[in-house]
């Protein structure tokens, strides 16, 4: 179809913006794609920015895909690679090398990436049209990104939804933003502690919560997410039969250092096709933290620092619209 080319074709405008690196997003399904151009000559293809994931891979059947045998820079490694996750899907193929961009970083010195080629995925990778994508892993731990951040002599990966971009930039100057650590943990993620995470008048003080680009939902764990289903009438699914009176629910405010990102219904609410019944994007977990995904991402403008030594710390900037 020609608008997805053209949507391509737009991914591979990303541009260099004083010190920054601007890479265009595309949202699709609730998830956040770039596009990525892999090999000499290059191949382009799409990928989920993920920053609750390390590995990197990118498929090498549909289209667009990547066929490592048309790259004279590939090199081949010998080792599997295989990757489980969380919901119980995986990928599955071989890892390679290669000289890889990310958006329009052809201006820059070419960074060499390590990913998995797949070939066998149970992972969700493909929206309505066919269109296929893999995983940009972005984790403070995640080689990949660590190697795109070292070729643009950056340190800061910056979500900025409203704008419908990612900046690489080796500094923030934003007055408005407060940083908050991450909690220390033998696999590091974007883990955060916050003040408190609100909803309709219940306070759950000193939440824990992982801020994930991957995920499509608010999860929350089991015992709090029960009080906010009953609340809202919905079932274990999030579907509520009847969202006329949408207006009116709370809003949810994560609190960090003293300052609220409040996040409406618009962001956590998907209408059905009736604008009767609703789907919130709310989904319980066992689990003792939160994950603070797109409807959160879609609140607020998040910078990821990456620091050696486990020091990795996260940026918050409060749009001035709560809605």
């Amino acid at each position: 179809m020609m608008w997805w080319r053209a949507i391509v074709a737009l991914l591979a405008i990303g541009n260099a913006v004083g010190d920054q690196q601007v890479v265009p997003l595309v949202a699709v399904n609730d998830m956040f794609l770039a596009g990525m151009s892999i090999g000499t000559p290059a191949q382009s293809v799409l990928v989920e920015l993920d920053t609750g994931s390390t590995h990197s891979w990118v498929p090498a059947v549909g289209v667009p895909s990547y066929n490592p045998t048309l790259s004279s820079s590939y090199a081949a490694t010998g080792v599997p690679f295989d990757v489980h996750y969380a919901d119980g899907t995986g990928s599955f193929g071989v890892t390679g090398d290669d000289v890889a961009t990310l958006g329009d970083m052809a201006n820059t010195t070419s960074a060499r990436v390590r990913l998995g080629i797949v070939d066998r995925t149970s992972v969700r990778a493909s929206d309505a049209d066919g269109r296929m994508y893999g995983v940009m892993g972005l984790s403070p731990a995640s080689p990949a990104a660590m190697t795109f951040l070292a070729a643009t002599n950056g340190t800061m990966i910056t979500f900025d939804v409203s704008k419908g971009v990612v900046m690489i930039t080796g500094d923030a100057t934003d007055r408005d933003m407060v940083w908050v650590p991450t909690i220390p943990s033998p696999t590091p993620s974007w883990e955060i502690l916050t003040d408190s995470i609100q909803f309709g008048g219940t306070v759950h003080r000193a939440a824990h919560a992982l801020i994930d680009t991957g995920c499509t939902w608010i999860r929350i764990p089991s015992r709090q997410a029960r009080p906010i289903f009953r609340l809202l009438n919905a079932d274990d699914n999030g579907f509520i039969s009847n969202c006329q009176s949408r207006d009116s629910w709370p809003v949810l405010n994560v609190v960090v250092q003293g300052k609220i990102v409040a996040i409406g219904w618009r962001h956590w609410t998907m209408i059905e096709d009736n604008q009767q019944g609703c789907v919130v994007k709310f989904r319980a977990h066992d689990s003792h933290m939160w994950t603070l995904g797109v409807p959160f991402l879609s609140a607020a403008r998040v910078t990821f620092r990456y620091l050696p030594a486990g020091n990795a710390t996260v940026g918050i900037t409060f749009h001035s619209v709560q809605s």
